[in-house]
């Protein structure tokens, strides 16, 4: 069993996007910089997620159900794959283990009475399997019944 949770560096109500990067594998100022690099595409919420179990898989998590509504897919996805791909390169350049599969969570929520959810994970271990996937994010934001659907219902 594990459990994990988000701490925000600052207060901003009206972030269109959040992101937040494992604390033991990135370090404060590389989860700021991919924040800042994303934000050309809005208003950013960044902060360091915290999983608690013995040696966590590097994990990022992004709430794009702001985001979806209000900044288009092609500008909000060159933020994003610009902002990973620094994140990405950190880890790969820290010598972390090869075998550790990292994890890349971009999800929407409906509000109180939507009770409607959608998550688009993208996991793996090979750098070239991540960028591809990557590169594919916008087919997958834009496919029918897909996260950018249920942010615009």
């Amino acid at each position: 069993m594990s459990f994990s949770f988000h701490e925000w560096f600052e207060r901003i109500d009206e972030a269109e996007l959040d992101l937040s990067a494992d604390a033991y594998y990135w370090k404060d100022e590389d989860i700021k910089r991919a924040a800042d690099i994303m934000s050309t595409a809005g208003i950013i919420r960044a902060g360091r997620l915290y999983q608690f179990a013995a040696v966590p898989p590097p994990h990022i998590v992004l709430d794009l159900t702001a985001a979806l509504a209000s900044i288009p897919v092609s500008v909000l996805g060159a933020a994003i794959y610009d902002g990973l791909r620094y994140l990405l390169l950190k880890i790969i350049h820290r010598g972390t283990d090869s075998e550790s599969e990292t994890q890349i969570d971009f999800y929407t929520r409906r509000d109180m009475n939507g009770l409607c959810s959608q998550t688009v994970q993208i996991r793996g271990s090979n750098e070239e399997v991540l960028k591809h996937a990557i590169d594919r994010i916008g087919e997958a934001i834009e496919s029918p019944n897909s996260l950018l659907c249920l942010a615009r219902r």
